[in-house]
């Protein structure tokens, strides 16, 4: 297990069933999202020790969209800032 692996807090702090429970209760997109951004931080860390710039910040904007974009649709009370553009309609 690498070190960024070791440092996420949910599979340090639960238990098996926990975290199953945990699971059963959040909606699948949500799931969709957090694997997509813990997929993107393993590549980070992997082009970081291959020390390969273009990739580490290809995936550090990778983890940033990531960021925003949950904190948008599931974390709207706790970052107000954080709004939805509205959807543009070209014709």
């Amino acid at each position: 297990m690498s070190d960024i692996e070791g440092s996420y807090l949910l599979k340090q702090k639960l238990t098996k069933a926990q975290l199953h429970a945990l699971h059963s209760s959040l909606p699948a997109e949500f799931i969709k999202q957090d694997q997509a951004f813990h997929h993107s931080a393993g590549m980070l860390a992997h082009a970081a020790e291959m020390g390969n710039a273009d990739i580490v910040n290809f995936y550090f904007y990778k983890l940033n969209t990531a960021c925003i974009e949950c904190h948008t649709e599931f974390a709207q009370p706790r970052f107000p800032l954080l709004k939805p553009k509205p959807h543009k309609t070209h014709h």
